[in-house]
């Protein structure tokens, strides 16, 4: 121990079976810092790494269901889920599964100009 009571980092290291090289390691990575500040960091990193871990299964995932809304579309699956679900919808409030008649409005009919038979 020096005159104010603290024991020589050497000391320490050797009291506890710490490498020496572990201590370089140490004071590379977190230089000066408190031992707040080291926590802090520690726990910054850990969280980063659970985020990136969080990113990528987000992606994974979002890879996963555009490939499956593709070959549904490819295979027209979308299509029949739409005409089945149409028909479900039309049958509960009683009218037939496909539609008669179109409804035209105003603005697909093409009209003349002049008026007359085409317009």
């Amino acid at each position: 121990m020096d005159a104010d009571g603290v024991k020589p980092i050497r000391e320490v290291f050797q009291e506890r079976n710490i490498p020496e090289a572990t201590y370089h390691r140490w004071r590379k990575q977190f230089g000066l810092m408190e031992g707040d500040e080291a926590k802090r960091l520690k726990e910054l990193e850990r969280e980063n790494s659970e985020l990136k871990k969080m990113a990528a299964s987000s992606l994974l995932k979002n890879s996963v269901l555009e490939a499956v809304c593709k070959n549904w579309t490819r295979e027209r699956v979308w299509e029949a889920i739409n005409a089945r679900l149409r028909a479900l919808v039309r049958g509960r409030i009683v009218k037939r599964s496909r539609p008669t008649a179109a409804i035209l409005d105003s603005q697909e009919v093409k009209s003349d100009p002049h008026g007359g038979v085409g317009g």
